[in-house]
């Protein structure tokens, strides 16, 4: 209220889905403020929800966090860092929803479609999917945002659960979030605890030959913070294909899979070319020194607000 009665500008830099939030923060938004978003989708959305201009703003990283240091490469050949999005995690979600027995159907059938595409319309899906199923779905606004975040979330998870347990074979390990993983993929896998990002995650990147990338499905174009991370640790990861990796880097910066297939092939090559790995992080992390920091970040929105 005061920034808006001094003519104050203010910035809101979503890195979430903004649906959720808007939810309860929609009427807090005024003509004073402007958004900005990790993913281009939600541009359309968030004038419509009232900003007055809405901008691309992709994530960065922290050099003070993420530096490359001197580490053991290779103690862990693969791995995956993050969470496995399910149990309490799902559950979290669905005790937001006044939920019914049907939608069960819905939210399976949907998350597996968008799970095995990234250019999909969420929303066209599950229409799609409950005029086929012949079950309605929620008319009012709070019960449809949560269900589409459920069924997003639900597809990330089928993503995760699908790659690293095609990735058996290679030895991949976990890191955060065990519990979730074992009940995920079965005690074969790996696991390791839990990662506090600010403190710990830059030294359990390093010690990875090769950290596996896998993107959100809320994400259809936009890129998550391993993209930077990794990188600005001195490491080197195999990004899954978005995008926005070809408008944020240059083909010696990056190295991207699209399909199970192709990652095992890179996965078995870049094992065996260690130098390699390190040219291309290396190249990446310079990049990320001069345009990807949070600093950079903060310069291009006090630049477009100031336009």
């Amino acid at each position: 209220d005061l920034s808006f009665k001094y003519g104050i500008p203010v910035s809101v830099w979503f890195v979430d889905d903004p649906a959720p939030i808007l939810l309860h923060q929609n009427q807090f938004i005024r003509s004073n403020m402007a958004a900005f978003c990790w993913e281009r989708a939600y541009l359309n959305g968030l004038k419509k929800a009232g900003f007055k201009d809405a901008y691309y703003l992709p994530l960065a990283t922290s050099t003070e966090l993420f530096s490359k240091k001197t580490a053991s490469p290779g103690t862990v050949k693969l791995a995956f860092v993050g969470s496995a999005m399910n149990g309490e995690f799902l559950e979290n979600i669905r005790s937001k929803i006044i939920w019914k027995p049907s939608y069960d159907l819905i939210v399976n059938q949907s998350a597996e479609i968008i799970s095995e595409c990234t250019k999909v319309d969420v929303a066209d899906i599950i229409s799609q999917v409950s005029q086929q199923l012949n079950i309605s779905l929620p008319s009012d606004t709070r019960n449809a945002v949560w269900l589409q975040s459920l069924i997003i979330h639900t597809a990330s998870m089928l993503k995760r659960k699908r790659i690293v347990n095609s990735m058996k074979d290679l030895g991949i390990e976990t890191f955060g979030d065990p519990q979730g993983w074992k009940q995920l993929c079965g005690n074969w896998l790996k696991t390791h605890k839990n990662v506090d990002y600010r403190t710990e995650l830059a030294s359990i990147y390093r010690k990875i030959a090769i950290n596996l990338n896998v993107t959100s499905s809320q994400m259809p174009t936009g890129v998550n913070q391993r993209v930077f991370d990794i990188p600005a640790s001195g490491s080197f990861v195999l990004n899954d294909k978005q995008s926005d990796l070809e408008e944020l880097f240059e083909k010696d910066e990056i190295v991207t899979y699209c399909s199970i297939d192709d990652l095992k092939e890179k996965i078995q090559y870049y094992s065996n070319n260690e130098s390699e790995r390190r040219r291309i992080s290396e190249n990446a992390l310079l990049h990320i020194i001069k345009e990807h920091t949070y600093l950079n970040r903060y310069k291009r929105m006090c630049t477009l607000i100031n336009k």
